[in-house]
């Protein structure tokens, strides 16, 4: 037995000795099981989740006090079942073209930059993708790989079948499919077994999230305990734990690194995490319209939304041209949307703390609408100065403060090297970046090039192009993290990628495409909230079998007013 670093009562030590034992005891029948078994096991927990979704969402929306029939309740269903079944199906996909041909395949093309680099497009992979989604989405690789090591290194866990490690997944508390996901990933792309400690946040989800992944507990694949940071001690510091993935913060982070260094593990665990992020919102100056700025504010103001604002992809700062002609008119726009938004309980912990740090800093931020008790206020801090560090630049608010800078710049093509500048150097992150510009702008030739340029040079590991680059994480196929540097050192918003349902290796990141406007607007709009719930049930139960017969019901809900 290992030595905790943590006081932990004799029962709760057995229990956790007890799941770790099992899963040491079991790693090699896991490994052994075929990819026949291993769909079939999938399959089960495609229905047993299935089966559970609704009180899924419903046991979320008691626990952060939200109401069935608020617009509010559709963030559960896109948080929870929606990505969880359609991954589960990803990944049965996968493995089932891996079994005949030795690796998943990529849907789109593979295309070398000028400067060498590879880029992959996984996204549409079907003609559903292309109707309900409408954006492409592109994996860069790191700069040392070519076409061929990419293929060779695909999939390259199931070509050696090593022995599968141990690893302590400490889930997050704030988005309930991360859990399902991370477990599954672990399991099944990187051929691991798992012990997942939940976060006492949302670990009402424990008996459910032991349901729908029975069969992964039956074979001795995974264990799930509860516990607060003395089970989480104690586990980081086991001596069989041979890796261990964080979601949450950099001060956790670094509490286990510098405690593991502190005992001199000798174990040499590898430790990979997301670790939140200072994301920017950056809007190119450009000739748009009055709809166009209605558009993008709305689509601004339903990323800060989502959730309640605790996510570690919602945009935290908004980056404007100050010499943009349309710039007051999108603050005015953010302000009108958030006005109609009503507010939401600050279920998160630590955000009533976090949002009284930012006022304290900043007493002149705009307060939009009148919090109950447990609510906090949609907050807007804008005009905030560049020429020193600010805490809306340093710290994740993680609540419901959007920030606003605004960069002085000859032309568009200098906005944009300023702004990605700013970016990557200013700014507290490295996870997700939204890139918003029009096509009319594009067609200059030192726009376009600036423009290219500027997606090169981001170091974030999602980049979206005229959409929220956190949608990445829906689809379940493209790599989740931080920008991966090529050697190995942790950037800001962490180290390691999650999901990837087609299993590439030594990928940098990915970057979304959209049209500047959607037509009809996505589902998840604010002005689009009333249908959310029942598109997003729709869209659930549809991922776990597609069929063109359920897609007619879906447009219909998607397209009602």
């Amino acid at each position: 037995m290992s030595r905790g670093v943590a006081q932990l009562s004799d029962e709760k030590t057995k229990k956790l000795e007890t799941a770790i034992e099992d899963l040491a005891t079991s790693r090699e029948a896991w490994n052994l099981c075929s990819i026949f078994y291993r769909k079939e096991i999938l399959n089960t927990i495609k229905e047993d989740f299935l089966s559970i979704a609704e009180e899924w969402v419903n046991t979320s929306l008691k626990n952060k006090g939200i109401e069935e029939h608020d617009p509010a309740a559709s963030d559960e269903w896109i948080s929870g079942p929606f990505p969880i079944i359609r991954y589960i199906r990803l990944l049965y996909e996968s493995l089932n073209i891996l079994e005949t041909t030795g690796r998943p395949k990529i849907p789109g093309p593979i295309t070398t930059r000028k400067n060498g680099q590879i880029t992959v497009q996984i996204f549409p992979q079907t003609l559903y993708d292309q109707l309900f989604y409408g954006t492409t989405y592109e994996v860069w690789m790191q700069p040392s790989e070519t076409i061929e090591t990419l293929k060779l290194k695909q999939a390259q866990i199931y070509k050696t079948k090593t022995k599968p490690r141990l690893t302590l997944i400490l889930g997050s508390g704030n988005f309930s499919a991360q859990s399902a996901m991370d477990i599954l990933y672990y399991n099944f792309i990187k051929n691991h077994v798992a012990i997942y400690k939940t976060n006492p946040v949302n670990s009402y989800l424990h008996p459910l999230l032991d349901k729908a992944l029975n069969p992964l507990i039956e074979i001795g694949a995974l264990r799930i305990v509860d516990g607060g940071a003395a089970e989480g001690a104690y586990l980081t510091s086991h001596a069989m734990v041979e890796e261990i993935h964080l979601t949450g913060s950099n001060t956790t982070y670094k509490a286990i690194k510098k405690s593991l260094e502190k005992q001199k593990d000798t174990t040499q665990k590898k430790i990979t995490a997301e670790l939140g992020n200072v994301g920017p919102f950056i809007i190119v100056p450009g000739p748009w319209s009055n709809k166009e700025v209605e558009y993008h504010a709305e689509h601004l103001v339903s990323t800060i939304i989502n959730n309640a604002g605790f996510n570690c992809s919602t945009p935290r700062i908004l980056i404007t041209d100050s010499n943009w002609d349309k710039r007051q008119q999108f603050l005015d726009k953010i302000r009108s949307f958030l006005n109609t938004v009503p507010l939401r309980n600050a279920f998160y912990p630590g955000a009533m703390e976090r949002y009284a740090n930012f006022l304290k800093e900043h007493p002149e931020a705009e307060k939009i609408g009148v919090p109950k008790e447990g609510e906090l206020p949609w907050t807007l801090i804008t005009n905030v100065p560049t020429e020193n560090d600010d805490i809306c630049f340093e710290v994740e608010p993680f609540c419901s403060i959007l920030s606003e800078t605004a960069l002085s710049s000859k032309n568009t093509a200098d906005f944009l090297n300023k702004a990605i500048w700013f970016a990557n150097e200013k700014l507290n992150g490295s996870l997700v970046a939204t890139l918003i510009i029009d096509p009319q702008s594009q067609k200059e030739s030192s726009v376009s090039e600036a423009f290219d340029k500027a997606v090169a040079d981001l170091k974030y590991g999602t980049i979206g192009v005229n959409y929220w680059g956190g949608a990445s994480y829906l689809t379940g196929v493209t790599p989740w993290g931080a920008f991966q540097n090529s050697d190995g050192v942790t950037s800001k918003s962490g180290i390691g990628v999650v999901n990837n349902a087609l299993m590439l290796a030594d990928t940098q990141k990915t970057v979304l495409r959209a049209p500047f406007i959607i037509h009809p607007k996505p589902a998840w709009f604010v002005s689009k909230r009333k249908n959310t719930t029942e598109v997003f049930r729709k869209l659930t139960y549809f991922e776990a079998n597609p069929s063109l017969w359920k897609v007619p019901s879906i447009l219909w809900s998607a397209l009602k007013t």
